[in-house]
């Protein structure tokens, strides 16, 4: 097995939830590009995947198309442990997981100001009807399919 202890890893996620993506990408879904903020990952999937990537070994995070501050700051303070327990400066001015937010009273303040509140929450979209997932435009796909087809065919010949 290669000794990874002096490598550093990095990744850069994409801040849209597409699995029904088909070869094109998130570019080929019929929401895109004026209709794909319904996708948009929340700053809790941001924090749950930069726990997962930093017990493989991931020390550089950064962000891809659809990624917002919100994103950002959610996955440094899920880096903390990493960094000794430091705060991310804007998280020192703001507090983590609404501690001392205004915002929450009563018995919010014991249910919403728990991190595992939130770590447990599936977001729904919101919107009456919604699809879970879309169908890729056929068009795009077809193109796409047919482009690498032919750069195939030249590479093989």
């Amino acid at each position: 097995a290669a000794n990874l202890d002096n490598v550093y890893l990095a990744v850069q996620p994409f801040g849209y939830h597409t699995p029904d993506a088909g070869v094109v990408g998130y570019s080929g879904l019929a929401e895109y590009p004026l209709a794909i903020d319904a996708r948009c990952i929340s700053r809790i999937d941001a924090h749950k995947y930069a726990v997962e990537a930093q017990k493989l070994g991931v020390r550089y995070i950064g962000g891809c198309c659809g990624f917002e501050p919100r994103h950002v700051r959610a996955m440094s303070e899920a880096m903390e442990e990493y960094r000794g327990g430091r705060r991310a400066p804007v998280t020192k001015r703001y507090g983590k997981w609404l501690d001392g937010k205004p915002a929450l009273s009563g018995w919010q303040t014991v249910t919403k100001g728990d991190p595992n509140y939130w770590l447990r929450q599936e977001p729904a979209t919101g919107r009456p009807h919604s699809a879970a997932l879309s169908n890729p435009v056929p068009e795009l796909e077809a193109l796409y399919t047919g482009q690498v087809a032919k750069a195939r065919q030249k590479t093989q010949t």
